[in-house]
C-alpha cells in the first residue's frame, strides 16, 4: 500500500510540476487551461486507487481507497511544502512580499480603506512569513487531497463477493 501510495505521489508531483510549467511556458494563466491543477491532482490520486486496485485482484474496500489515496496525497503536499520552504528560503521573501503587495492593491481597487482593513492588513504582513507558508500549503494541499480522496474512493471501492 505505501509503495503503490508514493508512487502515486511521486507521479502525480511530476505532472503537478509539467502542467505548471506548461502554464507558464504557454502563458496560459488567465485561461480555463490555467485552472486545471485540480483534474491533475483528482488523477493522480486516482492513480493511486487503480494501481492498488489492480494490485490486489480488482478488489478495493473504501478504507484501503482512502489510505492509498491519502499516502500520495500526504507524499505530494510534503514534497510541494518543502520546495516551496526551500524556494522562499533561497530566494528572500521576494515572493512573499510580491503576494502582499498584490493583496494591498486588490484592497484598494475594492476601495476598502476603513480602520478595520488596514489594521488587518498590518498584521497579515507581521505574521506572514516563508515558514508559514510553507505550512498553509500543505494544509490546503492535504485537506483539498482529503476531500477528492473521499469522493474518489467511494467511486472507486469494489469488493470480491
Amino acid at each position: 500500500m505505501w509503495l503503490i501510495g508514493i508512487r502515486s505521489g511521486i507521479i502525480t508531483l511530476l505532472a503537478l510540476i509539467a502542467y505548471t510549467l506548461l502554464v507558464q511556458v504557454l502563458n496560459l494563466k488567465n485561461s480555463i487551461l490555467g485552472h486545471l491543477e485540480y483534474a491533475v491532482f483528482t488523477l493522480g490520486i486516482y492513480s493511486a486507487l487503480f494501481y492498488y486496485k489492480n494490485a490486489n485482484n480488482g478488489s478495493i474496500t473504501y478504507m484501503q481507497g482512502l489510505q492509498v489515496g491519502m499516502i500520495a496525497v500526504l507524499f505530494t503536499s510534503v514534497v510541494i511544502s518543502v520546495l516551496t520552504y526551500v524556494m522562499l528560503f533561497t530566494y528572500g521573501n521576494n515572493f512573499v512580499n510580491t503576494l502582499l503587495l498584490e493583496f494591498k492593491r486588490s484592497i484598494q481597487q475594492i476601495d476598502l480603506t476603513n480602520n478595520s482593513v488596514q489594521n488587518s492588513i498590518t498584521l497579515i504582513e507581521s505574521v506572514f512569513n516563508s515558514k508559514l507558508l510553507g505550512v498553509l500549503i500543505f494544509l490546503s494541499i492535504s485537506f483539498t487531497g482529503f476531500i477528492f480522496t473521499l469522493f474518489i474512493a467511494l467511486f472507486a471501492k469494489k469488493n470480491n463477493s
